[in-house]
């Protein structure tokens, strides 16, 4: 432990697990965006996933509140998972088979593309570490939904500034999906997120790892 200082974690959520658990001090240092040509091209009519398709990901939520989502919104899903047979199943039991699009693991050419594209980001998983898909959808200009409990998300997403923090209940996470599916609401939502990020580099990480910083 003596040899550890200073110490760092990739987020203040790891951080504070550090310090409740172990009685650890550590400062947050948040890893950049690893894919390039993030920006706004447009904002298409439908809301993006990119996930790993499991329970601590809450995708099936996401999917129960697009069966109450009053606008004309689709869904593209990116991810692969246990919980994807599942989640293709749910989305043909709710009837959303014409509105809601699997893509499995994207390359990173489409996956950019589908970032630059659409309208917002969902993205609210568990007690997340950290969530690159977060920091992704911001560089892009895009506002996120996550929920209360969501964890590292939030040290980044503010209601109402950067995005939309909805509980997970189905009524109430389609009402948001309803408030961003306003094109000038998603765009104003969005546009702080690439001054947020730019400060997330390597350079930045390695000058406070080397001491420099």
């Amino acid at each position: 432990i003596a040899e550890c200082v200073p110490r760092y974690a990739i987020s203040r959520n790891v951080a504070r697990r550090l310090q409740k658990y172990c009685g650890l001090a550590a400062t947050p240092l948040y890893p950049p965006v690893p894919r390039a040509g993030l920006r706004p091209e447009s904002y298409d009519p439908y809301i993006l996933s990119v996930a790993r398709l499991d329970a601590a990901k809450r995708v099936d939520r996401l999917i129960e509140a697009f069966a109450a989502v009053r606008s004309r919104m689709q869904l593209h899903i990116v991810g692969d998972g246990p919980d994807r047979n599942a989640l293709e199943s749910l989305t043909v039991r709710r009837g959303l088979a014409g509105r809601v699009v699997f893509h499995g693991r994207a390359s990173d050419a489409a996956l950019l593309n589908l970032y630059n594209r659409c309208r917002a980001v969902y993205y609210a998983p568990v007690d997340e570490d950290y969530g690159l898909t977060t920091v992704e959808a911001l560089t892009a200009a895009k506002p996120v939904i996550t929920s209360p409990d969501s964890g590292g998300v939030l040290e980044f997403v503010t209601h109402e500034a950067t995005g939309l923090i909805a509980p997970l209940d189905r009524d109430e996470l389609a009402a948001a999906i309803d408030r961003i599916s306003d094109e000038t609401y998603a765009r104003a939502l969005g546009a702080e997120g690439p001054r947020m990020t730019e400060s997330l580099t390597w350079d930045r990480v390695i000058d406070a790892l080397l001491g420099d910083g």
